[in-house]
């Protein structure tokens, strides 16, 4: 005899959810994803645990989801954590604001005038991060290679850097405009990001 169809509905009901970590052993052998290919998914952050992914220069395994934050290990066995709604904002493909400010004259502009309020959200100021225990063990990186990316100065974050002669890791972004260096004796400084455009964008 079938089993009658209440009792299956009810089997499929009792399935557990999916687990979202921690993931103990991270895989680091596949090759490394842009964090901006998961943002655009429907199921992230969920979509990208147990990814190797590449959050503005930091690299590593997501290994957990804890309500809105992934935390990200590298190979080297640190943990950052991101807030999943934060990178959603940061790394979402922006509208055009040229489009987005004309009329609407076709169905296409007036598809993209529905998205006025999501780009008027990216435009906040996002909440600041800060890296409590930053790694000083990664490769230096010259500031000069960093300042010409279009997501700088948020890929600088986590990053081991060096900038005119001072060597640390930029531990925070403060207002989307300033880094703040750490060294590894515990001293920190503030580099403002325009000014680094300017003196090494050309370099």
């Amino acid at each position: 005899m079938h089993p009658p169809e209440s009792s299956v509905e009810i089997a499929e009901v009792a399935q557990p959810s999916p687990s979202r970590g921690p993931i103990t052993t991270p895989d680091f052998s596949r090759p490394t994803r842009p964090i901006a290919e998961f943002v655009r998914h429907p199921d992230f952050p969920r979509s990208a645990l147990g990814e190797h992914v590449d959050i503005g220069g930091s690299a590593g395994v997501v290994v957990e989801i804890v309500n809105q934050s992934i935390k990200l290990r590298s190979a080297q066995g640190t943990t950052q954590s991101f807030n999943s709604n934060r990178l959603v904002i940061l790394y979402s493909p922006k509208l055009d604001p040229e489009v987005v400010s004309k009329p609407a004259e076709s169905p296409k502009l007036s598809l993209s005038k529905l998205d006025e309020p999501t780009l008027a959200v990216s435009q906040a100021p996002p909440a600041p991060e800060v890296i409590e225990n930053p790694n000083f063990d990664v490769p230096i990186t010259f500031i000069s290679k960093l300042v010409s990316r279009p997501d700088f100065p948020m890929c600088a974050l986590g990053a081991h850097v060096e900038i005119g002669g001072y060597v640390g890791v930029v531990v925070e972004i403060v207002k989307q405009n300033s880094l703040r260096v750490r060294a590894k004796l515990g001293t920190s400084r503030n580099f403002n990001a325009d000014g680094l455009r300017k003196v090494y964008g050309k370099a």
